[in-house]
């Protein structure tokens, strides 16, 4: 408990389950291409407004911290220290979480990515979120006030006595 490993983060999917053929079908996130991957932690799949056949899909991404690397190490070498930097930050500091923004067509095999949602300040600890269905702003829970450290550890085991319900919207 209260450890962040970012050996494995950004390797998450998103996935479609068929009842009738109980087919499932791991979604391409075409257009998203963050080094960060997308490690899913609460998800929402909201009907749009102007297309039913539409959803859009809001995903907390719990992923590692940026890391900005000299360019000019070679490539292998490059991504393999920027992930052993990620790896101790993640320990030390805990995820840099986020809001991915997809759009979906029902019976589809990709989704479209459409924006990524930070803000430092506010997203601390998202757990679920609740998006609206223009795609403009959704709700999220901040059910711990931090991300790593003995505080948190604190707060896990008096059961959560503290939760924020934040709004984020753009524009």
């Amino acid at each position: 408990m209260g450890t962040n490993n970012a050996s494995a983060a950004g390797t998450g999917y998103i996935a479609t389950y068929d009842p009738s053929s109980k087919k499932v079908t791991k979604l391409a996130a075409n257009g998203f291409n963050s080094y960060r991957g997308l490690s899913p932690f609460g998800m929402d799949a909201v009907p749009s407004t102007h297309n039913p056949d539409e959803l859009t899909i809001y995903v907390t991404n719990m992923r590692p911290p940026f890391v900005d690397l000299d360019t000019t190490l070679p490539p292998g070498v490059r991504e393999a220290k920027r992930d052993e930097i990620a790896s101790a930050r993640a320990k030390q500091e805990g995820p840099d979480p986020s809001i991915e923004v997809f759009r979906y067509i029902l019976g589809g095999d990709s989704m479209q990515y459409v924006a990524t949602w930070a803000d430092e300040k506010i997203m601390i600890s998202p757990n679920d979120v609740v998006g609206l269905p223009d795609g403009k702003g959704a709700w999220f829970t901040n059910p711990l006030p931090y991300k790593v450290g003995i505080v948190r550890v604190v707060q896990i085991v008096l059961a959560g006595r503290w939760c924020l319900f934040t709004y984020f919207c753009l524009g």
